[in-house]
Order: structure tokens, then C-alpha cells, then sequence
């Protein structure tokens, strides 16, 4: 398998790459999502842009699994998406979040980007798309995507992200019992 195995002396080159970067350095979760206390870590080495990339979309521990790996019983460790992003965005610090990880409908960009969320990226679902249904099937679903999107800003009565992100966002069941858990009040959300 490609990729990196030993950490040793990562925060010292995550500190390098942000130092000698001229453009700004994303951190990426793979498929675990941040939890906010990672995230003030890496924000305090200067790492201003985060793409939570919650569990709920390509697995990574999945993929190494297949490719022979022994790592079945993580399978499904990680902070799903919604998690993850409300996490991240409860530090209110000043950073660029891109909400990714099992995100495949228009509802979900826009619960993204109401609950806070700057960017939305979408991954498997469009693959997937383009490599069994080829390249105009894409485009008419990204059309589609796109439309839905619009209405759903149209029945929310918005004509703008900013709009958007000014609603009243609902967060119940697991997600709203995480949040208390862990000191984040989800009526932050309700009450805007």
C-alpha cells in the first residue's frame, strides 16, 4: 500500500509545509472526521482550512481492508460528517471549513451550509456516476444537483448562501445527543 505509516515528526512538518507554503494548507480527515480538539491543535500551528471528511463517505480503513489489510474491526471507527462539521464549527474560530464525507444530495449540501459550513465537496457518489453512466449522465446529475439545490434555498426562502446560513438548522436524534455529550448546546442552531 502507498502512503506514509510512520507519524514520527509530523507536527514539526505540518509546522515546515504551512511555513513555506504560499497558498493555504488544507487538512483532510480520510473518512474519521476532526474532532475539535484536533482541530484547535492544528489551528494553533497555523493550519487554517479544514475539509472534515466525517465517516459516511469513502472509508479508508475499507479500502486498505481490501487491499489485504487487517483492520476489519475499524471499520466503522470515526465521527460521522454532521458530527464532525458541527464539532469543528462550535470553536468558532477563523477558518475555512469544507464539509465532505458521505454528502450525495442537494438536502445535504444545504444542511452543510446552514449549519456553517464555507464548502461543500462531494467524491464517491460522482465517481461512481461518471465511471458506470460516463460523462453526460454526470453532467445531468450535477445539473440536477444543482436545481435541487436552488429550490431547496427557494423553500427556505433564501437568495444566497449567507441567507442560508442564517436559518434556523433543527439537529436532533444521535447528532443533538453527541453535542450535549460534549458541551455543544445544538440549540445554537435552532435559535438564529
Amino acid at each position: 500500500p502507498e502512503g506514509e505509516r510512520s507519524f514520527r515528526g509530523v507536527i514539526k512538518n505540518i509546522r515546515e509545509i504551512i511555513k513555506n507554503c504560499p497558498v493555504p494548507v488544507i487538512a483532510k480527515e480520510v473518512g474519521f472526521g476532526f474532532t475539535r480538539e484536533t482541530v484547535q491543535k492544528l489551528f494553533e500551528l497555523g493550519v487554517t482550512w479544514f475539509d472534515n471528511s466525517g465517516s459516511g463517505g469513502t472509508n479508508f480503513i475499507g479500502i486498505e481492508n481490501r487491499r489485504g489489510g487487517d483492520f476489519a474491526e475499524l471499520s466503522d471507527w470515526g465521527l460521522p460528517t454532521a458530527v464532525s462539521l458541527l464539532e469543528i464549527l462550535s470553536l468558532s474560530l477563523p477558518i475555512t471549513v469544507i464539509a465532505s464525507g458521505g454528502i450525495r444530495t442537494a438536502q445535504d449540501i444545504a444542511k452543510c451550509i446552514s449549519a456553517g459550513a464555507d464548502l461543500v465537496g462531494m467524491a464517491g457518489s460522482l465517481l461512481k456516476k461518471l465511471q458506470w453512466e460516463g460523462y453526460d449522465a454526470l453532467d445531468n446529475h450535477m445539473a440536477t444537483l444543482t436545481f435541487q439545490f436552488k429550490a431547496v434555498c427557494m423553500m427556505t426562502g433564501c437568495s444566497n448562501l449567507q441567507e442560508l446560513r442564517k436559518q434556523p438548522l433543527i439537529i436532533l436524534g444521535q447528532t443533538a445527543e453527541w453535542m450535549r455529550l460534549r458541551g455543544i448546546e445544538p440549540g445554537k442552531w435552532a435559535n438564529r
